[in-house]
């Protein structure tokens, strides 16, 4: 029954299906970022960067992984959201896909910062 549900939501709206096509690309490009910095990285990293002050949070550089785990989570209750709403609001499906891209986005581009801090 989910697997209808899912087959249906996808091919119905091909815009919704190309968001959410590039939402779950981009997280799994940021998690094997962050797994390509944690495997070279010393055992302590920065963790957030401030213009005027600097370096203000050092710590282990295994909560780099803390960041497309946020992306993860947003883009999953989305796209809970968007299934529940299946047969409901065509533009608020399309509203939380592109929602959920931008937050991989911002995450993608969080982490390509942490790296040039560090």
């Amino acid at each position: 029954m989910i697997e209808f549900k899912l087959k249906e939501f996808f091919v119905s709206d091909n815009t919704s299906l190309f968001l959410w096509l590039g939402t779950f690309a981009l997280i799994i490009i940021t998690f094997l970022l962050a797994f390509y910095k944690i495997s070279s990285a010393p055992s302590s990293v920065a963790l957030h960067y401030n213009v005027l002050v600097g370096v203000d949070l050092l710590g282990d550089k295994t909560r780099l992984y803390l960041v497309p785990t946020i992306a993860g989570i947003i883009a999953g209750i989305n796209l809970l959201i968007a299934l529940l709403l299946l047969r409901g609001n065509k533009f608020l499906r399309i509203v939380l896909a592109a929602s959920s891209l931008l937050s991989a986005v911002v995450a993608l581009w969080a982490l390509l910062l942490l790296f040039k801090v560090n």
